[in-house]
């Protein structure tokens, strides 16, 4: 699989963060959205050329080996020092007070997997949070992709619940996002694309490296792409299901002429 270099019609979240980042005062920002929608190249995004950071993916670790991990990065990234295994009060502690009058981001990617090393993370971090947040220059980004999870993170009975300055959720790209993805192709076949792959950016770099040149329109593939329309009937796609309920037989070999799609106009 092939990673594209672009970045991709995020341009809307990215000016978000960079904007809460401009506040340079403590902020606490949760990204949701389920798996390979590109939260985490987001994150890449807003972190590039930038050196004050620490990116942490949460491992499926023990408690203790979690700690001593987590420790070694905010060594590596911020210089603070830990002797032994430190405790989770340590550790944050050390961090808060390190963020005190002073511009830095702290990232934890896939947050919810401190459910299953210890639930008290998120009492100790609301503490902290309440003790420090005032004086405090850190920018916290959370990002989690069990998207039941992480409301119950931050639900009114949760100790996150009212802590976060602010949230992103992210959602599949719509089918006009595919015109950037893909700027050569013509429309019916990025109605082609996106009736098979959705708006998965994983997807979309998969159709790239398993064909750099263009995806062949056969009788089976527009069938499947015909039933996959069938179960989803709304808005434009009831202009599709009509376009592609044609008679499907062995001398149809090509998809109907461009100018016949219901959005012909789109092309340019």
């Amino acid at each position: 699989m092939t990673i594209k270099s672009e970045f991709i019609n995020r341009k809307d979240e990215l000016k978000y963060l960079e904007e809460e980042y401009n506040k340079q005062d403590f902020r606490f920002i949760s990204v949701v959205g389920r798996r390979r929608l590109g939260k985490t190249r987001l994150i890449q995004e807003f972190i590039t050329n930038r050196s004050n950071y620490n990116y942490f993916l949460v491992p499926e670790l023990n408690d203790m080996d979690t700690r001593l991990e987590l420790s070694g990065k905010f060594h590596e990234s911020f210089g603070l020092s830990f002797i032994g295994t430190p405790s989770w009060n340590e550790i944050f502690e050390k961090l808060f007070v390190h963020s005190l009058n002073r511009q830095m981001i702290v990232i934890f990617d896939e947050f919810q997997g401190f459910l299953n090393i210890n639930k008290g993370i998120f009492s100790l971090l609301q503490e902290f949070i309440d003790r420090y947040a005032k004086d405090s220059g850190m920018f916290l980004i959370v990002s989690g992709s069990s998207i039941g999870m992480m409301h119950k993170i931050f639900d009114h009975a949760s100790p996150l619940y009212g802590r976060r300055t602010g949230q992103l959720y992210f959602q599949p790209f719509n089918f006009f996002a595919l015109k950037e993805w893909f700027p050569s192709f013509p429309t019916n076949r990025l109605v082609e694309i996106y009736a098979i792959y959705g708006g998965t950016p994983k997807y979309l770099e998969d159709v790239e490296s398993r064909d750099g040149r263009k995806i062949e329109a056969t009788n089976r593939g527009w069938i499947e792409i015909r039933n996959r329309l069938l179960l989803r009937r709304s808005g434009l796609n009831c202009l599709f299901i009509l376009w592609f309920n044609l008679p499907l037989n062995p001398r149809l070999r090509h998809p109907p002429p461009a100018h016949t799609h219901p959005l012909a106009f789109l092309h340019t």
